[in-house]
């Protein structure tokens, strides 16, 4: 560290990673998303665990989509803008309440994927762990395939001059 400045964490989950199951569901969290959690979890401090929500409530993905504590507090204050027993409000609480899962990342930075929810998007033996910005999915290795497949077409269609950042809008002025 350089003297003067603290440790840097980009709140954000970047890469891809590849991890064992073991028998009990544990498997290993990567390293730099440990430290998005830890950046994102207003509850922790050092030698605490940091929050880890997965929601598993939509039957089409073949993932788990896993929040941080303070992704999961966003979502948690939308809803509550929603006018009281409107038919969204109820679908979304039973959603992001019911079918969402907490749990943390352990001393060894580990974290336990129930059976019910391994189950649910075949979890095995091994598990991927693809960024998604400010969540992350875990599934089994060989679901990503179709999605890298699709991105790997669009992007060979396009022209060689193309700059996927092209697409981005632009920022809004910076506050003073």
């Amino acid at each position: 560290m350089i003297e003067g400045h603290a440790r840097t964490v980009i709140r954000r989950f970047t890469g891809t990673s590849t991890n064992k199951v073991d028998a009990k569901g544990r498997v290993s969290v990567p390293a730099p998303y440990r430290r998005v959690l830890e950046a994102l979890d207003p509850e922790w401090s050092e030698g605490k665990q940091p929050s880890v929500y997965l929601f598993w409530g939509d039957p089409r993905a073949k993932h788990l989509t896993a929040y941080s504590a303070a992704a999961m507090l966003e979502i948690w204050k939308q809803i509550d803008l929603l006018p009281r027993g409107s038919e969204d409000r109820r679908r979304l609480n039973t959603l992001y309440y019911k079918m969402t899962y907490h749990t943390t990342v352990d001393d060894s930075g580990r974290l336990t994927l129930p059976k019910e929810l391994r189950d649910r998007v075949e979890i095995t033996d091994s598990a991927a762990f693809n960024a998604a910005g400010d969540t992350f999915e875990i599934m089994r290795p060989e679901a990503d395939a179709p999605a890298q497949n699709d991105l790997d077409a669009w992007l060979l269609a396009q022209p060689d001059t193309f700059d996927p950042a092209s697409l981005l809008p632009p920022l809004p002025p910076a506050s003073e």
